[in-house]
């Protein structure tokens, strides 16, 4: 079940620390804030390609009920304050 922790804490540290940075952390909170939606499992998941950038649309739609709208618009975020690190 947890197979997504490891193989994130397998990645190379420099990737890690990257997507652990404050900055980053600041905007994750800030998105989880805005969309009332629990981000840290999937950034690790998507950093592990558990779950691939081209689905976290659908993820979004039928895992935390977000309208197709909104999981486009949490996307762009995630993208543009938390991806673009790495």
């Amino acid at each position: 079940m947890l197979d997504y922790l490891e193989k994130f804490n397998k990645l190379p540290k420099e990737l890690r620390d990257k997507i652990s940075s404050l900055a980053v952390m600041q905007a994750v909170d800030e998105i989880e804030k805005k969309y009332g939606v629990s981000l840290a499992t999937v950034v690790m998941r998507v950093m592990v390609k558990d779950i691939l950038l081209v689905d976290l649309a659908k993820y979004f739609v039928f895992e935390h009920h977000l309208s197709r709208e909104q999981a486009e618009q949490l996307i762009e975020e995630l993208k543009a304050k938390v991806f673009i690190e790495v």
